[in-house]
C-alpha cells in the first residue's frame, strides 16, 4: 500500500513493524510524533495491527495521519 495525498495531511498504511515501534515508545521511520501522540485509543489500535489483540486490520487501514508540514504524525485513520 502506498501513502495517499489527503490535502495538508499524507496518510500513510500502518504496518506492523511501525505499530511495534509506536508500543516501543519510538517514531515509526521517516516521522516524527506530535504533542499528545500516541494516545490511549492510538496505542489500542497499534496493538491491533502489532497483532497482540484480536481483530487485526486485514490490510484495508489503519493509516497514520502525518502532517505535511513537519512530517509529524497527528493521529490515525481507518475505512468503515
Amino acid at each position: 500500500m502506498t501513502d495517499i495525498d489527503a490535502g495538508r495531511l499524507r496518510l500513510r498504511p500502518i504496518g506492523r513493524d511501525a505499530a511495534r515501534a509506536l508500543l516501543r515508545g519510538r517514531p515509526p521511520n521517516g516521522v516524527t510524533l506530535a504533542p499528545g501522540y500516541p494516545s490511549q485509543f492510538s496505542l489500542e489500535v497499534m496493538e491491533m495491527v502489532a497483532g497482540a489483540r484480536p481483530g487485526a486490520p486485514d490490510g484495508s487501514g489503519p493509516y497514520l495521519m502525518v502532517r505535511k508540514s513537519d512530517d509529524a504524525v497527528v493521529g490515525e485513520i481507518a475505512p468503515t
